[in-house]
């Protein structure tokens, strides 16, 4: 099982859902009724719960207990693999073998998919752990030792400088002119 959701805080939200869905589950099994969707009966649950905080407060953490999609793409490649098995060997229709081998091709894609997904997540989460901080550091050091900081900086300068004067007009030619002449004398 996965969790999906969103937001920020709010982490007893999710809490009371789970409460919620709890007590709907044993009386369900009490009183041996269908009433059909969950959500109907927590709802009310998750509502007062967001209701005890002000008006004001937007950090909310709603969560999804869902399958996995990776395992479920892989069932379906599986489930389509085996209906092109069948088609292959009962049906004599070419169109049924087509069919089966363009659902499998698609099964195929939908993994192929969630598995990019999960590299892509598993990447992130690496860039979110890792401290660049040091690597930061020492390539300010390095280039403070070659003489090249102080010329990045000015660089970057720049472009704010530019929209501070409103780009070209009133002195902003001339003023590049200039920033460029002193440039080239260093």
């Amino acid at each position: 099982m996965e969790a999906e959701g969103g937001g920020e805080g709010g982490e007893g939200t999710a809490a009371a859902a789970a409460a919620a869905a709890a007590s709907t589950t044993s009386e369900k099994n009490n009183d041996d009724e269908d009433d059909g969707d969950w959500l109907d009966r927590v709802g009310p649950f998750i509502q007062e719960r967001i209701a005890r905080h002000s008006a004001s407060e937007v950090r909310f953490n709603l969560m999804a207990v869902v399958g996995s999609r990776l395992r479920a793409a892989e069932g379906r490649v599986t489930e389509a693999e085996a209906a092109v098995a069948a088609s292959v060997s009962n049906s004599s229709d070419p169109a049924a073998v087509a069919a089966a081998a363009d659902e499998l091709e698609a099964a195929r894609a939908q993994l192929a998919a969630e598995r990019d997904r999960r590299a892509r997540w598993s990447a992130e989460n690496e860039r979110r752990k890792h401290n660049l901080l040091p690597f930061t550091f020492e390539l300010l050091r390095s280039l403070a030792e070659r003489g090249k900081l102080s010329g990045l900086i000015e660089e970057a300068k720049k472009p704010s400088m530019r929209r501070r004067r409103g780009g070209r007009g009133e002195g902003g030619e001339k003023e590049e002119k200039e920033e460029a002449a002193a440039t080239a004398m260093e």
